[in-house]
């Protein structure tokens, strides 16, 4: 719990910095900080998950956090059917893509899909959804649930996951279309850039497509803190 709360408080403090560097004109570390706080939030949410351990942080996820995201659609497999192969296979398509993709065009096709995902409603049925989950863990932890009456607890605590919970799973959502966005800018930004060795600063000026987004994506990255916040510490996670 320690080092979760750690990881969440120093994820604040790097979107605080990103924020006074770029009101002072320093982009390119205003992105360095910007990418660190969703990294940092990442890694928040596998050790609260139990998706990686302390001892995985730097030498297993180092920067690459895509792992944690990896890691969950694993546990899932199960349920949707995903193979390591089909995940590989779809992460290495959405890099591509931003890979290839001009920033003009690459960045408002991003803020769509973030707009998208912090304003929409949750698809399914949550009733449904809890049911289906409790009934995977019971199958899959027989000891464990053995003495826990799952219809009851599913009943008592229904109301106040269904009330956090949507906002929670688009904050992933939203965090997870960042770090492929932004993950290759933890080096682009700090390091001279090409055989001329162009200054980053030279680069990531005013005008860049993705510095003048950088107000929208703090915007989401302290909205994702806030309700990763409120889900973990309702469901009694911190």
């Amino acid at each position: 719990m320690g080092n979760s709360i750690a990881l969440i408080e120093i994820a604040r403090e790097d979107l605080d910095a990103s924020n006074l560097l770029y009101i002072n004109g320093l982009y390119p570390q205003s992105i360095f900080y910007l990418q660190q706080s969703v990294e940092k939030i990442i890694k928040q949410i596998g050790l609260t998950n139990e998706i990686i351990e302390a001892k995985d942080l730097q030498k297993e996820i180092g920067h690459k956090t895509e792992k944690i995201f990896k890691r969950l659609v694993q546990r899932t497999s199960p349920i949707t059917g995903d193979t390591q192969e089909s995940i590989d296979k779809d992460y290495q398509t959405i890099i591509d893509i931003n890979k290839s993709t001009p920033l003009a065009e690459l960045i408002p096709a991003v803020i769509n899909t973030l707009d998208s995902y912090r304003n929409q409603e949750f698809p399914y049925e949550l009733e449904d959804l809890i049911s289906q989950v409790f009934s995977f863990i019971k199958e899959n932890n027989q000891q464990i649930t053995a003495d826990i009456d799952l219809e009851k607890l599913t009943n008592s605590r229904i109301q106040s996951f269904k009330e956090v919970w949507p906002k929670y799973h688009s904050s992933i959502m939203v965090l997870f279309i960042l770090n492929s966005l932004l993950s290759d800018y933890v080096s682009k930004v700090r390091y001279p850039i090409g055989e001329e060795f162009e200054r980053p600063s030279c680069i990531y000026v005013k005008d860049n497509e993705l510095v003048k987004a950088v107000p929208y994506f703090q915007d989401c990255i302290d909205e994702s803190i806030k309700a990763i916040l409120k889900f973990q510490i309702s469901q009694r996670l911190l």
